[in-house]
Order: C-alpha cells, then sequence, then structure tokens
C-alpha cells in the first residue's frame, strides 16, 4: 500500500504522520485528523501521486466542479449513482477540469459513498500547481 504524506493545497505546513487508504479519516496518536487540515482543500501526496478528497452531488442539472466546500472538492454530475455511472462522470469532469487524462484518475476510497479519495497520477508539483490556478480565482 502507497503512504501518502498529509498536506494541504493552502497551507505549508506538514504533518508528520503517513497515512494510506486504509487509514484515512482517522486519528493519529496526538489525535491530529490524518486526512484532513483545518485550513482548505485536503491534498495528499506521493512521489507520483496527489490524492484530493472530493463531495460528489449526483443528479445535478449540469455536472461541473463547483469548488472547495469545507475539507472538500465539490463536484456535481448528472448522471444518478447507479452502477457506477456518476463515479465514471466524476472522474472525466476532474480530468477535464484540471487538463489532464482520465486514465490518471482513479477512485481509492469511497466507491459508494458520496465522499471519496480520488488520486491523480503524475507529478505532484505540477498537478497542484493546476489546482491552486484553477481554486485560487473561486476564493478570491
Amino acid at each position: 500500500m502507497k503512504q501518502w504524506r498529509d498536506k494541504s493545497i493552502h497551507g505549508p505546513e506538514e504533518s508528520s504522520g503517513h497515512i494510506n487508504a486504509s487509514n484515512l479519516g482517522k486519528r493519529d496518536s496526538r489525535g491530529t485528523c490524518l486526512s484532513h487540515s483545518d485550513r482548505g482543500l485536503k491534498i495528499e501526496t506521493t512521489p507520483e501521486a496527489i490524492a484530493i478528497s472530493v463531495r460528489v452531488q449526483c443528479k445535478s442539472s449540469r455536472s461541473k466542479v463547483v469548488g472547495i466546500q469545507g475539507r472538500y472538492l465539490k463536484v456535481k454530475v448528472n448522471s444518478p449513482p447507479i452502477e457506477g455511472r456518476a463515479n465514471r462522470e466524476c472522474l472525466h469532469v476532474l480530468a477535464r477540469w484540471l487538463g489532464v487524462r482520465s486514465s490518471q484518475l482513479a477512485i481509492i476510497r469511497g466507491q459508494s459513498s458520496r465522499l471519496k479519495v480520488v488520486k491523480v497520477a503524475g507529478n505532484p508539483v505540477e498537478l497542484k500547481e493546476k489546482l491552486r490556478a484553477r481554486i485560487t480565482p473561486q476564493i478570491h
């Protein structure tokens, strides 16, 4: 299982805990939540990918990335949550929004939940810059 470093997109701080897909959302020995920061969207990194916390709203009138909602990137999809259609559309919308191929994205947690963790393969520094560029205009 790959180890993910805990890091926020809006904060320079870095947690000392390592997390993986099986312990996302759990707390370390100090009581610090491993999957979320107190400020902004939660991004976890490895040398070859990043993981983004995503909140999906199904059966929306339009499929689009809305922006940050709490610690999650909110994505609206037109598809209903039946037979993985909403998951596939969520990955497609995120790929188009980030400017990467759909094959670079995978859901690593939350297949049947509206709260998901999506892994984006690629250079973490470049991917974080793309995220910052897309999110910053929505914040200010």
